[in-house]
């Protein structure tokens, strides 16, 4: 995220949490579209477009890895990543067998539990 220039109109894998607020989600042709920023480390944030029906799990606060092409669409607003997959961290995988939480998952694990599956 650091220097996107770098990596123009390249496939790259990158990893961030979605930014609060930067979701904005319409039907483009009959299909979804998916605009958010992913802040990285030391707050650099990148402007993510999806063309592809996001993930269940896919919110505001969640960490992700997102991979896809990274262009300069000629903005004032620089570089974005077009996304051709998007995984966020499924909730499941904080819970141990027998229903068992690790140390410091409880709180996530709770959240999610009780959500019930689409």
């Amino acid at each position: 995220m650091t220097e996107p220039e770098r990596y123009h109109n390249k496939n790259v894998r990158v990893r961030g949490r979605i930014k609060q607020g930067s979701i904005v989600a319409s039907i483009e042709d009959g299909r979804p579209l998916t605009h958010f920023t992913l802040l990285g480390e030391n707050s650099k944030e990148l402007a993510i477009i999806s063309r592809e029906e996001p993930p269940d799990s896919f919110e505001a606060g969640k960490m992700c890895i997102v991979e896809g092409r990274m262009f300069d669409w000629g903005r004032t607003d620089g570089y974005s990543l077009e996304a051709t997959r998007i995984t966020t961290k499924c909730p499941s995988k904080y819970a141990a067998e027998g229903d068992e939480v690790p140390s410091g998952a409880a709180d996530l694990y709770e959240q999610y539990r009780s959500v019930p599956a689409r």
